[in-house]
């Protein structure tokens, strides 16, 4: 969380995995599971709503990607990253895609 957001890093609380757990970025997770449960708790209309806005932020965002695509971007970038055939290349081309 603290590459997205640097001023919510905090202290390392522990280690999970191997990664630094921070209390900035604990505290966010924590509030925004909080306003879920509380979303959920109240009814379905608000989390309809909730859902709505969500929905049509992730089609706005992929629109203005494509657009870019569309208009800045260029056919040599479509080369493919893996051009020769084997078992070993298509499941690293099937595993990146997924």
């Amino acid at each position: 969380m603290g590459a997205l957001l640097p001023v919510v890093k905090g202290p390392v609380l522990y280690s999970f995995r191997g990664d630094p757990v921070q209390l900035g970025g604990l505290l966010l997770g924590l509030a925004g599971m909080a306003y879920l449960a509380r979303l959920n708790y109240r009814g379905l209309k608000s989390a309809a709503v909730f859902q709505d806005i969500f929905t049509y932020g992730l089609l706005i965002v992929t629109l203005v990607f494509v657009s870019a695509g569309i208009f800045w971007g260029r056919a040599a970038n479509l080369v493919p990253y893996f051009s020769k055939t084997g078992i070993g290349r298509a499941l690293a081309a099937s595993w990146l895609s997924s």
